[in-house]
């Protein structure tokens, strides 16, 4: 992990090109099925949006109990129900953290730009207030609700 203890643009850099990508990409996969020579594990995205398997087909995605999930005589209907509820709220958790560090990448880039062109390789005198300007974005990326299907700058809830 890169050196943050001073604001040093080179350091900040290979955080964001090193550290933080990495962290994107491994949030990313997070949400995509893996194929099959790596298991061939669904996302969770898939299973509450419903996309089947040729094992599947005639089953609930969330939680596969059979007949039991009919009605709600032993409340599977009840517990199917919860389950994909909270399976969903999951998926959304994770989608509003692949925008939100996909914002934060975004921001450090352009503060890192920003902010070398006007102080050379050091960012020891950038105010605190003229830093967090950049960041205005991930600010209210942090208080959304994880259910809402875009963030605030724009982006679809799936990260693309």
């Amino acid at each position: 992990m890169a050196d943050l203890t001073h604001l040093d643009g080179p350091a900040l850099q290979r955080f964001v090109d090193n550290d933080l990508a990495d962290f994107l990409t491994a949030l990313k996969a997070i949400r995509r099925d893996s194929t099959a020579d790596t298991g061939g594990i669904r996302a969770l995205r898939s299973i509450v949006d419903g996309a089947t398997t040729p094992d599947s087909l005639q089953q609930n995605q969330a939680l596969a109990i059979g007949s039991m999930g009919a009605d709600d005589f032993l409340h599977g209907k009840s517990l199917l129900t919860a389950a994909t509820g909270a399976a969903k709220s999951v998926d959304a958790v994770l989608a509003q953290h692949v925008n939100l560090f996909g914002d934060i990448e975004r921001d450090m880039k352009q503060t890192i730009r920003t902010m070398l062109n006007a102080q050379g390789s050091s960012l020891h005198s950038i105010g605190a207030e003229q830093m967090l300007d950049v960041f205005s974005d991930v600010d209210e990326g942090m208080s959304e609700n994880p259910g809402d299907q875009t963030t605030s700058s724009g982006h679809h809830e799936d990260g693309n």
